[in-house]
């Protein structure tokens, strides 16, 4: 059963509650057990379709939740060659946090946003300078 199916089954039972009832309000009599029992039936068939109505209600939300994250991925993953202006960095930091975030919720990673390798013969070692305890200009407590 679909939820509009459901919709319309729980209005008929609810149309039919009410028709019983202005029978007897009509008649000025009580309730017969035959209509007593009839009326718990529809009622728990009420109860019943609530529940599934609301599980089929659920349901569509999750769907459609799902495919506009769907929409708004196939949206920021595709990649615009006018967006990269060369390999070597980002244009500003906006560019930057989009790539960052395609990277964390789609396999696809910008190869800016990969480590490079770096030249380490170009660095010199130095000794530190600074913070030195026995000078107490610099922080030290000699």
């Amino acid at each position: 059963m679909n939820l509009k199916e459901a919709k319309e089954r729980y209005v008929l039972i609810g149309n039919q509650l009410e028709e019983m009832r202005r029978v007897v309000d009509a008649e000025q009599r009580n309730v017969t057990d035959g209509e007593r029992e009839s009326s718990v039936a529809l009622m728990d068939e009420m109860v019943s379709l609530e529940k599934e109505i609301d599980k089929l209600e659920f349901e569509e939300r999750v769907d459609a939740t799902i495919q506009k994250s769907k929409e708004n991925r196939q949206r920021i993953v595709k990649p615009s060659p006018l967006n990269i202006v060369d390999k070597k960095g980002f244009r500003n930091l906006g560019e930057f946090m989009q790539a960052v975030y395609v990277a964390g919720v789609s396999p696809r990673v910008d190869s800016r946003l990969q480590y490079q390798s770096f030249a380490w013969e170009n660095v010199e070692n130095r000794a530190a300078s600074g913070l030195s305890q026995g000078i107490p200009a610099d922080g030290g407590s000699a």
